[in-house]
């Protein structure tokens, strides 16, 4: 059986007290959309995977970036339908021997667009829906991404790679 690596996220390790006021700020304008949302569906519009010949055998010896390249809402006309649009980025790089590979040695990507529904936009604005995708936008992505990393990891023929539960 194949070793398995949990990959930290840098979010599953604060604490309350630790979460900077602009995550608050944005928890707190998220709040009248989430809770009138409806959410209807979720798409992988585009996504890649690459690794290199080597690839990697020692979960041990890699080191692994997981961040969110960009959050885009886009809301369509009539305002009852809007969209999220997030890309995840995972890298790895081999460690060996105290140096670490300039070029990653797996690159794992995919834009994900969330569809939701709003009965009404009364009371709410743009900042409340682009505060919205940046809290529960990503945390209603986070478990496709954990899937399409663990199993794109498999078919690229390294180690699977699993990531942590999301938290904010």
């Amino acid at each position: 059986m194949a070793r398995k690596r949990r990959v930290k996220s840098p979010s599953s390790e604060k604490k309350e007290s630790d979460i900077p006021e602009k995550t608050r700020l944005d928890l707190e304008l998220a709040s009248p959309v989430a809770a009138i949302v409806q959410f209807l569906n979720i798409l992988a519009d585009e996504c890649s995977a690459r690794r290199s010949v080597e690839g990697y055998t020692d979960l041990g010896k890699v080191r692994v970036e997981n961040n969110i390249s960009e959050i885009e809402i886009g809301v369509t006309e009539g305002k009852k339908v809007f969209n999220v649009l997030i890309r995840f980025v995972l890298k790895v790089h081999r460690t060996e021997s105290g140096k670490e590979t300039t070029e990653p040695t797996v690159e794992i990507s995919c834009r994900f667009v969330l569809i939701y529904f709003l009965k009404s936009m009364e009371g709410i604005d743009e900042a409340n829906l682009i505060a919205f995708g940046r809290t529960s936008g990503v945390f209603s992505a986070w478990p496709y991404w954990r899937e399409f990393v663990h199993s794109t990891s498999l078919r690229l023929g390294v180690p699977s790679l699993v990531l942590p539960t999301f938290r904010i």
